[in-house]
């Protein structure tokens, strides 16, 4: 199954072609772009569900854990009674909580039923995922949204878990969010 699954942090869906198109090996299919990795020891331990699967760390925080696999389990559930594969994590509140919760259920869900997951970061005001997943990157890095190809800003979690994050934030992101480009995007 080919299913792909959108965490968000902020209020856009994922795009359809982005179900269509396959991720091969360490590229992505259709161009000669490399997927940048990022591994688990380089995401912050608050991300709890970035470490599962280690003995001693699935006891230490087995109760977070599993209330992230519930959680997962639920928004599924869910989501295949309204047949939707997108879902959208915001608060009108700063600091509450989005991106931390977003990057855990995306791990979580990436992990079950062996989903293929996005994780799209569309604060562009005060983006945070990049130093939460511990992404090292260029500071002149154009934002995914301001480019043609926004396959090419991909980052590899995990085999079925990529994101595409805010590198820094934008000078005007609410003309970006309502743009061409998250059009193409969403198309």
């Amino acid at each position: 199954d080919r299913d792909v699954t959108g965490v968000q942090t902020c209020a856009l869906p994922i795009s359809r072609e982005w179900s269509r198109a396959p991720i091969a090996g360490p590229r992505i299919v259709g161009t000669k772009t490399p997927i940048r990795a990022i591994t688990s020891a380089q995401v912050s331990d608050k991300v709890i569900m970035a470490h599962s699967g280690t003995m001693e760390w699935e006891r230490k925080h087995y109760f977070s854990i599993e209330r992230y696999r519930l959680l997962s389990t639920r928004v599924m559930r869910v989501a295949h009674n309204m047949r939707t594969q997108v879902f959208l994590m915001a608060s009108a509140i700063a600091e509450e909580g989005k991106t931390l919760t977003s990057a855990n259920l995306a791990y979580a869900m990436s992990s079950a039923e062996s989903k293929r997951t996005l994780l799209l970061e569309l604060d562009l005001r005060r983006p945070s995922l990049r130093s939460l997943l511990g992404a090292q990157t260029d500071p002149g890095e154009a934002l995914f949204l301001e480019e043609d190809d926004w396959r090419s800003h991909l980052w590899e979690l995990r085999p079925n878990l990529h994101a595409l994050m805010a590198m820094h934030g934008a000078e005007r992101p609410d003309e970006i969010l309502h743009g061409e480009a998250v059009r193409r995007l969403l198309d």
